[in-house]
């Protein structure tokens, strides 16, 4: 079996939120059938909407700094704990030696899997600049509908003020907006596309259709790692 590693702080609720993943979607029965997973959770990472809109340094060397420590202590394989980091994906694949999982790609293909047809993208600034979301999506030739500047500038502001600052009385009036005037461009689902926003939706219980690509990023990493999931998966 090999160990999972993950690179985090970025947030650390989102980091804590895919550890709680791998463990709770892992077929066990005692302690020692489940899979030995390191964590390097460094929030001074540099903010990474921030670095892709140049308004920020970037988080590139902490980044493969935490990859390679990860490697060093025996990860056979990574996962990264944070939607827009994926930007520097190919970077760190070329200087790391042990695999790393992406996000969006296996999301994508779980989505192209049905039964949803249209759904809409939920991510950070950095995130639908660079296009994440749409790439993959583009790639497994599916459709799926954008959030406009307001729309981005709420989902924006709920990720840093609800989750990141843990402002857990948070109006929720700007984001049931931007589900309704999705859903009324045709949305039938929603793509948690920042690892800050499974959270939110727990928190906040949100009833909307959503799309968690960090549980399928979760799974992936289970059977990747040798493991087995949980019959009870898909209720999480």
């Amino acid at each position: 079996m090999k160990t999972i590693g993950i690179l985090g702080g970025m947030g650390p609720l989102a980091t804590v939120d895919l550890f709680e993943k791998i463990v709770l979607a892992t077929k066990a029965e005692k302690d020692q059938d489940h899979i030995p997973i390191l964590i390097d959770n460094k929030p001074q990472i540099a903010d990474r909407t921030q670095a892709i809109l140049d308004q920020g340094p970037s988080p590139y060397p902490d980044l493969l700094a935490g990859a390679k420590a990860l490697e060093k202590m025996g990860a056979g394989l990574l996962v990264i704990a944070c939607n827009t980091s994926h930007y520097y994906y190919q970077d760190l694949t070329r200087e790391v030696g042990i695999p790393i999982l992406h996000m969006q790609k296996i999301a994508a293909k779980k989505i192209a899997q049905g039964p949803y047809k249209k759904p809409a993208i939920l991510a950070t600034k950095g995130a639908l600049e660079v296009g994440l979301y749409q790439k993959a999506l583009d790639q497994e030739g599916l459709d799926y509908l954008l959030p406009n500047p307001d729309q981005e500038n709420i989902i924006q502001d709920l990720i840093y003020r609800a989750i990141k600052s843990k402002d857990f009385s948070y109006p929720q009036e700007g984001i049931q907006g931007v589900f309704q005037d999705l859903k009324d461009q045709g949305a039938d689902s929603f793509i948690l596309g920042c690892t800050e926003l499974p959270l939110a939706k727990k928190i906040f219980h949100w009833q909307e259709t959503c799309i968690d690509p960090s549980l399928e990023l979760a799974k992936e990493a289970i059977i990747q790692a040798g493991g087995q999931l949980d019959g009870n998966v898909e209720t999480l």
